[in-house]
């Protein structure tokens, strides 16, 4: 089955126009450390995007993974559900993870900023950061495996 995390903001449609059902809404949950709503993960939050989290992350030790997406993209909304069971899985409390909604117009030019200096121009794209500088860039669809298996190459031991 197909679900499709919303979190208030416009259905997306199916190619055909019909829009996408929520058969699922994450509950958003705060984090006292973080600003941005946790999504997934306990020890190793995944959070909706704020730039003050993601400059407190970037300055840290943590692996900092970024997932750029638009809430239009029928793929990223699948893929926005592999994220969220990776990051629900991961036991590390040393990664740390960020949702970017490129169409959300309260972090819009904050978001373009960043993507502009990592070279991201399309939806679907994962970076992950380590010190401050950027150590991966995929724009290929991965499962939830992959993102474990890929996070685990990067993590600070």
């Amino acid at each position: 089955a197909l679900y499709v995390v919303n979190w208030g903001k416009s259905s997306p449609a199916r190619p055909s126009g019909q829009p996408i059902q929520n058969d699922r809404v994450a509950k958003p949950a705060y984090d006292s450390e973080w600003e941005g709503e946790r999504r997934a993960g306990t020890s190793s939050p995944l959070l909706e995007f704020t730039a003050a989290d993601f400059s407190k992350a970037m300055a840290g030790e943590r692996l900092v993974v970024v997932y750029y997406y638009s809430p239009e993209c029928i793929s990223c909304i699948k893929e926005i559900q592999e994220i969220i069971a990776a990051f629900d899985t991961f036991e590390s409390d040393r990664v740390i993870g960020f949702l970017m909604n490129h169409q959300d117009s309260a972090v819009h030019n904050a978001i373009a900023s960043i993507a502009r200096e990592n070279g991201i121009g399309i939806d679907n794209t994962k970076a992950f950061f380590r010190h401050g500088g950027r150590v991966l860039k995929a724009i290929d669809p991965w499962d939830r495996e992959r993102y474990l298996r890929e996070i685990d190459k990067f993590v600070p031991k």
